[in-house]
């Protein structure tokens, strides 16, 4: 099974990537596409506690656990150093129609810059240069500006760009 297409959403802390990313997969996920997400920590992730069943397990030497529950599930797994995103898809989010990510601003994805005017840009204008812009202000650049407060028009973008569609379409 191929892997499904992925795009970045980067920027400085504080301008709505994930709250645009939340509003963006509402869109398209009424649409009735799968969307996943894979979201980078730059800090010690610790979601299992120790104590819990499943840290038992890791701790005994799983090299993965899994927890499932009615409504949901968590795998925990254990990850030799840094992995690639494809593989991360690979293992997790074969079956998304598209897989959107935040804070993997070094990797080779097509990439979708949000700008908000009131927090300072730093080193982001040096990354690739991204598909689109999502901004609150104006941006005078060769692709397209999307404004922040329009996550349709993001969606729209995406589903045009990634899935083949505008909507109500599902990968095979």
């Amino acid at each position: 099974m191929r892997l499904p297409p992925m795009v970045s959403f980067v920027g400085p802390s504080g301008t709505g990537k994930t709250t645009l990313i939340e509003r963006v997969i509402v869109e398209l996920t009424h649409r009735g596409f799968r969307i996943g997400v894979l979201k980078h920590d730059a800090h010690r992730l610790e979601l299992d506690k120790p104590g819990k069943d499943t840290w038992r397990f890791r701790q005994a030497g799983a090299w993965r656990a899994v927890i499932v529950g009615d409504e949901q599930m968590a795998i925990f797994s254990a990850v030799d150093g840094e992995l690639s995103l494809g593989g991360v898809a690979a293992e997790t989010l074969l079956d998304a129609d598209l897989v959107i990510t935040e804070g993997f601003r070094q990797a080779r994805l097509p990439t979708i810059r949000v700008f908000r005017a009131a927090r300072p840009v730093g080193d982001w204008q040096a990354l690739t240069e991204p598909i689109a812009w999502v901004s609150d202000v104006p941006h005078q650049v060769d692709v397209p500006v999307i404004p922040l407060d329009q996550p349709s028009l993001v969606a729209d973008f995406l589903a045009e760009r990634f899935l083949g569609a505008a909507g109500h379409h599902r990968r095979a």
